[in-house]
């Protein structure tokens, strides 16, 4: 019994350790894709395919925790917001040269910032100086502001920073329909210089 106990652990130890290798190759493949990939000619993915890619699972279910609002509500009303921001920003870095300047670095420095504010909201109980009963009534509104917030805060890079040329030969941004209607395959990135935090003023433009 004791004997067959062993075996048992020892089996499971080595199960734990052949999923773990197979999960850092499945990593090391990502990542040698991604710094295979030609920034003139990137196809063009679902965010599901992105999320998968730079590994953000982890990310969006500590963000979903950090709303505190239920499966349910985080579905119907943050899960779609990432997505239709992640189809739009692909895998545009967040910069030509500086943070997170790698094939993904828009949309993981995005989520990054989430998951940073939403933990930091934890530290709040808005709207300052309310009342128990007021605090209490908006905390749902407070914190999906705060996520709407560090969700746009770089989104307006889209649009005066960092252009996507489809192979179409068009120049899209996230004011057109979705990317994946286009009829395009591919895009290339093309990176413009625009005035001091332009995009932090144009992110208003895509709350919508």
């Amino acid at each position: 019994s004791q004997k067959l106990q062993a075996l048992h652990l020892a089996r499971m130890a080595l199960d734990s350790i052949l999923v773990r290798n197979g999960e850092e190759r499945g990593e090391m493949k990502m990542e040698l894709y991604l710094k295979s990939l030609d920034f003139n000619s990137i196809p063009i993915l679902r965010a599901q395919d992105i999320i998968t890619l730079l590994g953000l699972e982890t990310r969006i279910k500590s963000i979903e925790k950090l709303t505190a609002s239920g499966s349910e509500y985080f579905e119907k009303l943050y899960k779609p917001a990432l997505v239709q921001y992640i189809e739009s920003a692909q895998l545009v870095p967040a910069s030509a040269s500086h943070h997170h300047a790698g094939p993904g670095g828009l949309v993981t420095h995005t989520l990054d910032v989430i998951d940073c504010a939403l933990r930091m909201r934890k530290s709040y109980n808005l709207p300052l100086q309310a009342p128990a009963e007021v605090i209490s009534a908006q905390e749902h509104i407070w914190t999906f502001a705060i996520f709407a917030g560090a969700l746009l805060h770089d989104a307006g890079k889209l649009v005066c920073n960092t252009r996507i040329k489809l192979n179409t030969g068009v120049i899209w941004t996230p004011h057109d329909i979705s990317i994946l209607d286009t009829g395009a395959t591919h895009y290339k990135v093309l990176f413009e210089k625009s005035r001091y935090n332009l995009h932090t003023r144009l992110a208003n433009g895509l709350i919508h």
